[in-house]
């Protein structure tokens, strides 16, 4: 995918605040190549975005579901109801986001700081929180962690 569509597709998606500049894109291939008369770009999930600031994208109710997240900057955002599902989210930075009523199913959390994050009401089953940092977190069952 060119970088162009990637980006205008992220920037519709996140908003135009969203800061990409320090991002690293890595397009992988799921299917044949595309030729040059095909118009429509392929899907998010063919691309991976890693090591990224995110600060100030709108991700309130965002499908992020399998994403490549690793590294990102979101600490501060609000990611309340968004689709988490598989994502990879290893040593993001998620201090004080709101995660209320994510979808954090299956994701990959592990050196995660999730210092004083909102994951009340937040589905965790069998997210991986190896090393994360949840001090000060509001748990799904609105428990404050140690």
């Amino acid at each position: 995918m060119p970088i162009d569509h990637l980006i205008k597709f992220l920037v519709s998606n996140l908003g135009p605040n969203a800061v990409l500049a320090a991002a690293k894109f890595i397009e992988e291939q799921k299917s044949s190549p595309r030729t040059s008369s095909e118009k429509t770009p392929p899907p998010i999930e063919s691309s991976k975005v890693e090591r990224q600031n995110l600060r100030g994208a709108n991700l309130k109710g965002k499908n992020l579901a399998n994403q490549n997240l690793s590294g990102a900057d979101l600490s501060g955002e609000n990611l309340s109801g968004a689709n988490l599902k598989n994502a990879n989210l290893k040593n993001a930075n998620l201090t004080n986001a709101n995660l209320t009523n994510a979808n954090l199913t299956l994701a990959k959390l592990s050196g995660a700081n999730l210092s004083a994050a909102n994951l009340k009401n937040a589905n965790l089953t069998n997210a991986n929180l190896e090393e994360a940092d949840l001090t000060g977190a509001i748990m799904p069952d609105g428990t404050i962690h140690d």
